[in-house]
């Protein structure tokens, strides 16, 4: 078994790159004047940290175990409850609709896309819990206990998380190679080709399938994709999540 994960450090974004929209910021500042959160509008990094810090106190337990069954194979995903994980700080902390759908499609296509005997390299983006690529290496470990799985995601707290399901779900992946790594949109996309040599040797491998769920809910994140897709791919399959 080869699971392994990478911190492949890289400065993190100005506050303002990581900042909501405007648009998301009155809906935000609006819905916490109409719940008492704040008495008046206020500046927006407040407006974040007030409204996150009000819930914060507010919740009880945060962690939440979710299970999902394909057939027989039943992952277990460790995160945040879904009423308290798409915080404000980081939206990769609970199960989103979009990436259920994603892995349902997954499952159902299965044959086509790992097919017995074959090794193929996945590659997650913004994969938060880690649900589709997780489910990725399952797959794979079935149709032929080989193949290799990228999880990518930009959040320290997302890439916790990460690595825990890698490790809680690590029977069910068996010899296939699986991989957290921290990838930062639009920054050095060398760090995908640098895992790749890591694991296949200095030639690498080309990536098989690139695969993500809810990750562009910003204008400005739109172009990072294309980006991405510059590196060695030869398929690319959507979710109905998008």
């Amino acid at each position: 078994m080869d699971h392994e994960t990478a911190d492949l450090s890289m400065p993190q974004a100005p506050e303002e790159e990581l900042g909501l929209s405007a648009a998301a910021l009155a809906a935000l500042a609006e819905f916490a004047l109409d719940n008492g959160i704040l008495a008046e509008a206020d500046a927006d990094s407040s407006i974040r940290q007030q409204v996150q810090s009000h819930f914060e106190a507010l919740e009880p337990e945060k962690e939440e175990l979710f299970t999902f069954e394909y057939g027989h194979v039943r992952l277990t995903m460790e995160g945040w409850r879904r009423d308290l994980g798409q915080t404000l700080s980081s939206t990769g902390l609970t199960v989103w609709s979009g990436a259920e759908d994603l892995a349902a499609y997954l499952w159902r296509h299965r044959a086509v896309l790992f097919p017995e005997k074959s090794q193929k390299v996945v590659v997650e983006l913004g994969a938060g819990l880690g649900l589709p690529g997780i489910l990725c290496g399952a797959i794979m470990a079935l149709a032929s206990d080989s193949g290799t799985v990228i999880c990518t995601d930009g959040d320290d707290n997302s890439l916790e998380k990460l690595r825990r399901n890698v490790e809680i779900n690590g029977e069910l992946l068996g010899a296939v190679q699986t991989e957290v790594l921290r990838l930062r949109w639009g920054q050095d996309l060398r760090v995908l080709d640098e895992a790749l040599e890591r694991l296949h040797g200095e030639d690498g491998r080309a990536v098989d399938l690139i695969i993500a769920a809810d990750v562009i809910y910003q204008v400005r994140l739109s172009t990072c994709p294309t980006q991405l897709l510059d590196a060695p791919a030869r398929c690319l399959h959507e979710g109905y999540g998008g």
